[in-house]
């Protein structure tokens, strides 16, 4: 499963795991930039098209920040565990 959120001063505008199935506070909104990175707001995928690419792609519109080998790199990355039981005595 591959989820995008896309959360604007708090509130959840748009979210999607299929293009053609979104809701959020303005599910609607980014439907001009989906089409022209290729995903299909109307349900018609093209098979030709990466959608993680896209989906990618429509991520660096809306922050500005351009993902590239370079700041993938050079990133600090963090991790945590969430275990599936909770601590005990708690």
């Amino acid at each position: 499963m591959d989820f995008f959120h896309w959360y604007e001063d708090g509130e959840l505008r748009t979210t999607f795991e299929w293009p053609a199935d979104r809701t959020g506070s303005t599910p609607d909104a980014l439907n001009a930039v989906m089409r022209e990175l290729g995903l299909n707001p109307t349900g018609d995928e093209d098979p030709e098209v990466d959608r993680k690419a896209a989906v990618l792609a429509l991520t660096e519109r809306l922050t500005g920040v351009r993902v590239t080998e370079a700041l993938l790199r050079e990133a600090a990355y963090r991790t945590g565990e969430v275990p599936e039981e909770p601590a005990a005595g708690r």
